[in-house]
């Protein structure tokens, strides 16, 4: 990793950063009446494309266009790429066993594996060309599914495993700051699964059955998110940067609502990615630009997906993850 290199690659995403919606612009997109309004002002932002949808799969496209050609590291570069390779896998295996052949639009191109090579491999049941991590999880998702454990959250489970085994071994030992994004990530994930099998009295199992190992918190600490009380739970994070933010969503869910947790974790790592906004000379910043730029495409979906659907502004506004500009 040369430093003029990064340097370089930090010059270019500081520039791309100006072209980020601010808040005013979410306000505009929101403001818009119906899907021709959203296209005119995503005209207007720069997006380009026939439809609004068209146009965010081409912004989506081309992030990943610029992850791959300008990104001056490239463990870490594919350590990105490799989640397009594990949601394609995830896609590819439930359409295999629902015997779907039309999934194509579901498949993401820019990945570490070719599309073509990994659908001829999954769909053959011959592994033995991909990672390592993955074929072990498809092999144990067909036994699986063999024994009549057929969900497609299993399919979910097992890969994401998988895909954070990868992660880890791509970026080796170096490269901390992004793995600490990467455990982020599992610890949010962890804490959503506990939440949600508390929420559904469920039992201990189903949260060991989707948990992700390689994150800051314990199975023991996830399982007192689980079943232990508010209190418990209080002291047992007492030291953990999720204190805050477990306990409040704890809170809705003892009173009936079920938290939006997703948009929460999201505002938790998109925080993290900010530290690194202005740091010139940090290889995170030209990553970090690359992940909330995904991030905002999510936001600008949620906003045409709500104005199409007539909802009310003040609850698509509620949905949205906080901005990185």
């Amino acid at each position: 990793m040369g430093v003029s290199s990064v340097i370089y690659a930090n010059t270019g995403a500081y520039v791309a950063l100006n072209a980020m919606l601010t808040a005013e612009r979410y306000q505009r997109l929101l403001d818009s009446a119906d899907d021709a309004e959203l296209k005119k002002r995503l005209s207007e932002f720069g997006f380009e494309g026939e439809t609004t949808d068209r146009m965010l799969s081409d912004a989506q496209d081309a992030v990943y266009a610029y992850l791959d050609e300008r990104s001056p590291v490239p463990a870490v570069r594919d350590a990105i790429l490799k989640k397009n390779d594990y949601h394609n896998a995830k896609v590819i295996a439930k359409c295999k066993y629902a015997r779907r052949k039309d999934f194509d639009g579901f498949l993401y191109p820019r990945g570490t594996i070719a599309i073509a090579e990994m659908k001829e491999r999954i769909v053959k049941d011959d592994y033995s060309l991909l990672p390592k991590p993955m074929a072990a999880a498809l092999s144990e998702i067909d036994l699986r599914f063999s024994r009549g454990e057929r969900s497609g959250r299993v399919i979910d489970c097992l890969l994401n495993r998988a895909m954070y085994e990868n992660i880890f071994a791509s970026l080796g030992r170096g490269y901390e700051e992004m793995k600490e994004i990467f455990r982020t990530e599992i610890d949010l994930a962890n804490v959503s699964a506990a939440l949600r099998v508390r929420k559904n009295g469920l039992q201990e199992k189903d949260l060991r059955d989707e948990f992700l190992s390689g994150g800051t918190l314990s199975f023991e600490t996830l399982k007192t998110v689980f079943d232990g009380t508010p209190e418990k739970v209080r002291d047992t994070l007492s030291y953990s940067e999720y204190r805050d933010t477990v306990l409040d969503a704890l809170s809705e869910s003892e009173g009936g609502a079920m938290p939006d947790f997703e948009r929460v974790s999201d505002n938790f790592v998109i925080r993290k990615l900010k530290q690194y906004k202005n740091q010139n000379s940090h290889y995170m910043m030209f990553y970090g630009y690359v992940l909330a730029r995904l991030y905002e495409l999510k936001n600008i979906r949620i906003v045409c997906v709500g104005v199409r659907a007539g909802e009310d502004k003040s609850k698509i506004h509620q949905k949205l993850r906080e901005t990185y500009v």
